[in-house]
């Protein structure tokens, strides 16, 4: 498995959709509405995946202070063992610049791995 990162790919919402399916983030049921709006408004998206499949994304909003306010970090749970997410973080801070500072908004659940990857 040679997994493949792209920064700012056009992603469409519905591949998003199905990967939160495939993650173990909860999900509401108006989320496609929420993710028509703001996929779009990020500045910032950086993609992993397996051949065509999305198996990860990286969402977020750099402001010119220099942070970056990372909304979305969403991991196919068959490739949480891989460290796709550090990954995905590590294609992030080369992307806006390594002296950028970057804010990880972690869903409730997903405290414990924010500060396992120290973000």
């Amino acid at each position: 498995m040679e997994l493949k990162f792209a920064v700012n790919e056009n992603v469409k919402v519905a591949e998003v959709v199905e990967l939160l399916k495939r993650s173990t983030l909860p999900t509401c049921k108006d989320e496609a509405r929420r993710l028509v709006r703001l996929v779009p408004q990020a500045n910032v998206i950086v993609t992993a995946r397996d051949g065509k499949r999305l198996v990860g994304l990286a969402r977020g909003l750099k402001e010119v202070s220099g942070c970056c306010y990372l909304s979305d970090l969403i991991v196919d749970k068959a490739y949480a063992d891989k460290a796709v997410g550090a990954r995905l973080i590590r294609e992030v801070r080369k992307a806006i610049g390594e002296n950028t500072l970057v804010v990880l908004v972690p869903a409730p659940d997903a405290m414990a791995y924010s500060a396992e990857i120290g973000v």
